[in-house]
Protein backbone atom coordinates (compact mmCIF):
# COMPACT_ATOMS: atom_id res chain seq x y z
CA UNK A 1 0.00 0.00 0.00
CA UNK A 2 1.51 3.32 -1.17
CA UNK A 3 0.90 6.68 0.86
CA UNK A 4 -1.02 8.93 -1.52
CA UNK A 5 1.72 11.41 -1.40
CA UNK A 6 4.88 8.97 -2.44
CA UNK A 7 2.15 7.92 -5.22
CA UNK A 8 1.54 11.82 -6.59
CA UNK A 9 5.78 11.82 -6.52
CA UNK A 10 6.67 8.97 -8.08
CA UNK A 11 7.63 8.93 -11.61
CA UNK A 12 5.25 9.87 -14.77
CA UNK A 13 4.93 8.01 -18.10
CA UNK A 14 5.99 8.92 -21.17
CA UNK A 15 3.48 6.91 -22.90
CA UNK A 16 -0.07 7.91 -22.19
CA UNK A 17 -1.69 4.89 -20.00
CA UNK A 18 -5.23 3.22 -19.63
CA UNK A 19 -5.82 3.45 -15.91
CA UNK A 20 -8.68 2.98 -13.60
CA UNK A 21 -9.38 4.34 -10.18
CA UNK A 22 -11.87 1.82 -8.11
CA UNK A 23 -12.68 2.57 -4.33
CA UNK A 24 -13.92 -0.34 -2.07
CA UNK A 25 -17.35 0.07 -0.18
CA UNK A 26 -17.68 2.80 2.40
CA UNK A 27 -19.07 -0.29 4.51
CA UNK A 28 -16.32 -3.21 3.65
CA UNK A 29 -13.80 -1.31 1.60
CA UNK A 30 -12.26 -4.04 -1.32
CA UNK A 31 -12.35 -7.72 -1.85
CA UNK A 32 -9.07 -9.64 -1.31
CA UNK A 33 -9.51 -10.28 -5.17
CA UNK A 34 -10.24 -6.72 -6.24
CA UNK A 35 -6.93 -5.94 -4.30
CA UNK A 36 -5.07 -8.90 -6.31
CA UNK A 37 -6.01 -7.58 -9.50
CA UNK A 38 -5.16 -3.92 -8.49
CA UNK A 39 -1.72 -2.66 -9.30
CA UNK A 40 -1.33 -0.16 -6.74
CA UNK A 41 -2.80 0.29 -3.98
CA UNK A 42 -3.40 4.43 -2.34
CA UNK A 43 -4.17 5.00 1.17
CA UNK A 44 -5.17 8.17 1.95
CA UNK A 45 -3.95 9.75 5.17
CA UNK A 46 -6.85 10.07 7.47
CA UNK A 47 -7.64 10.76 11.30
CA UNK A 48 -6.74 6.96 13.27
CA UNK A 49 -10.06 8.07 15.19
CA UNK A 50 -12.53 7.65 12.28
CA UNK A 51 -9.92 6.00 9.48
CA UNK A 52 -12.98 5.36 6.68
CA UNK A 53 -13.29 8.53 4.72
CA UNK A 54 -17.08 9.02 2.56
CA UNK A 55 -16.85 7.89 -1.19
CA UNK A 56 -17.19 11.76 -2.49
CA UNK A 57 -14.75 13.17 -0.37
CA UNK A 58 -12.10 10.38 -1.36
CA UNK A 59 -12.68 10.40 -4.86
CA UNK A 60 -12.14 14.24 -4.62
CA UNK A 61 -9.04 13.82 -3.02
CA UNK A 62 -7.85 11.43 -5.40
CA UNK A 63 -8.92 13.53 -8.47
CA UNK A 64 -7.33 16.55 -7.14
CA UNK A 65 -4.08 15.08 -6.74
CA UNK A 66 -3.86 14.07 -9.74
CA UNK A 67 -5.30 17.44 -11.43
CA UNK A 68 -2.19 18.89 -9.86
CA UNK A 69 0.44 16.11 -10.93
CA UNK A 70 -0.56 16.38 -14.39
CA UNK A 71 -0.74 20.08 -14.57
CA UNK A 72 2.39 20.74 -12.65
CA UNK A 73 4.74 18.53 -15.23
CA UNK A 74 7.81 20.27 -16.00
CA UNK A 75 10.19 18.76 -19.13
CA UNK A 76 13.45 19.61 -19.41
CA UNK A 77 15.37 20.38 -16.80
CA UNK A 78 12.60 18.91 -14.00
CA UNK A 79 10.97 15.91 -13.90
CA UNK A 80 11.66 13.63 -16.96
CA UNK A 81 8.82 11.03 -17.88
CA UNK A 82 9.61 7.34 -18.52
CA UNK A 83 8.46 4.82 -20.11
CA UNK A 84 6.90 3.04 -17.17
CA UNK A 85 7.01 -0.86 -16.93
CA UNK A 86 3.53 -2.38 -18.01
CA UNK A 87 1.29 -4.81 -16.43
CA UNK A 88 2.40 -7.52 -19.00
CA UNK A 89 6.45 -6.41 -18.61
CA UNK A 90 5.68 -7.20 -14.95
CA UNK A 91 4.40 -10.22 -15.26
CA UNK A 92 7.46 -11.70 -17.44
CA UNK A 93 9.39 -10.91 -14.70
CA UNK A 94 7.05 -12.61 -12.38
CA UNK A 95 6.78 -15.64 -14.35
CA UNK A 96 10.63 -15.53 -14.23
CA UNK A 97 10.80 -15.89 -10.64
CA UNK A 98 8.24 -18.56 -10.53
CA UNK A 99 10.49 -20.92 -12.75
CA UNK A 100 13.39 -19.83 -11.01
CA UNK A 101 11.68 -21.18 -7.65
CA UNK A 102 10.61 -24.17 -9.42
CA UNK A 103 14.30 -24.99 -10.35
CA UNK A 104 15.46 -23.70 -6.75
CA UNK A 105 13.05 -26.88 -5.57
CA UNK A 106 11.25 -23.66 -3.36
CA UNK A 107 7.74 -25.11 -1.39
CA UNK A 108 5.09 -24.16 -3.51
CA UNK A 109 3.88 -21.86 -0.60
CA UNK A 110 7.04 -20.39 0.26
CA UNK A 111 7.14 -19.45 -3.59
CA UNK A 112 4.11 -18.13 -4.16
CA UNK A 113 4.81 -15.74 -0.90
CA UNK A 114 8.26 -14.76 -2.69
CA UNK A 115 6.09 -13.85 -6.05
CA UNK A 116 3.25 -12.12 -3.83
CA UNK A 117 6.48 -9.88 -2.43
CA UNK A 118 8.16 -9.44 -5.52
CA UNK A 119 4.79 -8.02 -6.87
CA UNK A 120 3.87 -6.01 -3.54
CA UNK A 121 7.46 -4.10 -4.42
CA UNK A 122 7.66 -3.37 -7.91
CA UNK A 123 4.07 -2.27 -7.92
CA UNK A 124 5.14 0.61 -4.78
CA UNK A 125 8.52 1.23 -6.87
CA UNK A 126 7.25 2.74 -10.61
CA UNK A 127 9.78 0.19 -12.10
CA UNK A 128 11.05 1.91 -15.37
CA UNK A 129 11.15 -0.26 -18.81
CA UNK A 130 14.13 -0.45 -18.48
CA UNK A 131 15.34 -1.24 -15.21
CA UNK A 132 12.56 -4.32 -15.13
CA UNK A 133 14.73 -5.45 -18.38
CA UNK A 134 17.84 -4.98 -16.74
CA UNK A 135 16.28 -7.31 -13.54
CA UNK A 136 14.63 -9.74 -15.58
CA UNK A 137 18.12 -10.19 -17.82
CA UNK A 138 20.01 -10.96 -14.82
CA UNK A 139 16.97 -13.50 -13.13
CA UNK A 140 16.57 -14.70 -17.19
CA UNK A 141 20.66 -15.87 -17.19
CA UNK A 142 20.62 -16.86 -13.47
CA UNK A 143 17.93 -19.20 -14.27
CA UNK A 144 19.23 -20.36 -17.27
CA UNK A 145 22.45 -21.42 -15.71
CA UNK A 146 20.95 -23.21 -13.09
CA UNK A 147 19.00 -25.25 -16.01
CA UNK A 148 21.77 -26.29 -17.97
CA UNK A 149 24.36 -26.80 -15.03
CA UNK A 150 21.24 -28.98 -13.71
CA UNK A 151 22.41 -27.74 -10.15
CA UNK A 152 19.43 -28.39 -8.51
CA UNK A 153 18.05 -31.29 -9.97
CA UNK A 154 17.92 -34.41 -7.59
Amino acid sequence: MVFLYKCLTSPISQKPLSIAIVFGKESHGLTNEEIEVADLLIRIPSNDDYPTLNISHACGIILYEIYNKINNITIGRGIKPVLLANKNDKQILYNTVKSLSKVLKIRPYTAENVIFAFKNVFERAFVSKKELNLILGVFSKLNSLLKKRKIYEK
